[in-house]
């Protein structure tokens, strides 16, 4: 049997543990927040960062339709829709 150490545990006083853990998980309430990405450009691009926010319009129609496009700061922002539909093609055939 190979070697293990023991290692002691700290002793917790269970009178304070009760104590302490008697009252419940007290939960903040706050109220929901409303933000407008259209008029709202730092939290927009905050949103926008990683990943487009309405990626029905991109496909369909690209950026220019986008509501957002002012503000927006996702990567895939005004890619040439052609060049990806060529490389696709390459990619399948």
């Amino acid at each position: 049997m190979p070697n293990k150490k023991i290692v002691k545990r700290k002793n917790r006083n269970l009178k304070e543990f009760r104590e302490e853990f008697s009252k419940g998980v007290i939960f903040e309430n706050k109220p929901n927040t409303t933000i407008d990405l259209t008029q709202d450009a730092k939290m927009c691009a905050e949103i926008t960062q990683s990943a487009c926010w309405r990626p029905d319009i991109y496909l369909d129609s690209g950026c220019s339709e986008c509501s957002l496009q002012e503000h927006c700061a996702c990567p895939i922002k005004n890619l040439d829709k052609r060049k990806r539909m060529e490389r696709l093609k390459r990619k399948n055939e």
